[in-house]
């Protein structure tokens, strides 16, 4: 098993270098080299919104308006055909990451004011099109969309989304605040679109591969399964937010140059916004300059960068110390570490490591 998705990981990094952002996730993956286990139970405290996907994890059949109704508390969902309606309905989620897949007939989705406050609010959707057609409307713009497509909704915003019968679609929710921390402007995100075939090629096939791995109960390969799609998504991202950044061709070539360093160079203790700054010839008040309006600092992207790394580590099956994990990710000792992963997940990193690690067999 574990040579298949080698193989599929290392056909899909043909895209993700073709971005201005290399990742070089894959090339861990493709050479066996990155294995995580267990799934964690320190994700988004969002209880609600997973509850309402886990109904889901097995696939589940969905046939006319009452079941459709039972399942419409975060949205107003409504069938085009409600006398005949039927879908399936899978879910699937690790870590930051959730999704759900959705084949069959058409629907209307609104997301109405009186849905918002919940605990979607957080969230930033990402739909890929395999087959059929879709419609949104966010912010009083239409899109409309056909396969091979990728829209992105606020879903702290009201929106409506329509599909056509015949629908293949996946879902997937990725906090704002993960995004936020790799740079993105995320209010750039309503109603964002973009067509791109190898793009959706590579993420659908990383989704069949998960569910692959949830039917099998092969937890232990969940976790770069999420990064993987995670990474993909990131990049998918950011080519949309390029497109809508209204600056001058200096200032945006600026602003990537320093998230290139930043993914290369977070687990360096010593870089910093002004080390940054030297680095492209640019003063620091510059630097800050071509972030303004950005809701994540320089220093918590590092940061955030830097806390992923540890808990990719943690979660290894070779335990390193907490001390050795600290000096890899660029803490400045395990206090720094300690610190972070109180900061976002209430508890110590030996902590996080026992209960998102499986006991040896």
């Amino acid at each position: 098993m574990k040579s298949n998705i080698a193989s599929q990981l290392s056909n899909m990094s043909s895209w993700m270098c073709t971005q201005s952002r290399t990742v070089r996730l894959f090339d861990l993956m493709a050479n066996g080299n990155f294995q995580l286990s267990g799934e964690s139970r320190f994700t988004d405290p969002s209880s609600e919104l997973h509850r309402n996907l886990d109904r889901f994890l097995g696939g589940v059949m969905i046939k006319g308006i009452a079941q459709l109704a039972a399942i419409s508390q975060n949205w107003t969902i409504t069938a085009k055909s409600p006398a005949t309606y039927s879908s399936v309905v899978r879910s699937w989620r690790h870590g930051k990451l959730l999704l759900t897949h959705c084949a069959g007939d058409g629907v209307t989705f609104h997301r109405r004011p009186e849905h918002l406050g919940d605990s979607y609010d957080r969230y930033v959707q990402m739909a890929v099109l395999r087959s059929g057609n879709i419609r949104t409307v966010q912010r009083g713009v239409l899109r409309s969309l056909g396969p091979d497509s990728i829209i992105t909704l606020l879903l702290d915003e009201e929106f409506i989304s329509s599909t056509t019968d015949e629908m293949d679609i996946i879902l997937f929710y990725v906090p704002r605040s993960y995004l936020e921390s790799r740079g993105l402007n995320t209010d750039l995100m309503a109603g964002a679109t973009m067509d791109n075939a190898l793009a959706c090629n590579s993420i659908r096939a990383l989704v069949d591969l998960a569910f692959v791995l949830q039917q099998r109960d092969e937890d232990t390969q969940r976790g770069f399964i999420e990064r993987a799609i995670l990474e993909l998504l990131t990049g998918v991202a950011t080519e949309f937010t390029e497109g809508f950044i209204l600056m001058d061709e200096v200032s945006a070539s600026t602003r990537i140059q320093v998230l290139n360093i930043i993914d290369s160079n977070y687990s360096d203790p010593d870089i910093s916004v002004d080390s940054i700054a030297k680095s492209l010839g640019f003063s620091r008040r510059q630097i800050y300059r071509f972030f303004e309006g950005r809701k994540v600092s320089i220093a918590k992207m590092i940061r955030e960068r830097r806390v992923d790394r540890a808990e990719l580590l943690l979660r290894l099956p070779i335990k390193k110390t907490v001390a050795s994990v600290a000096e890899e990710c660029g803490f400045g000792g395990p206090d720094q570490l300690a610190r972070a992963f109180k900061a976002r997940h209430s508890c110590s990193p030996l902590e996080y490591r026992s209960r998102t690690r499986r006991p040896s067999s």
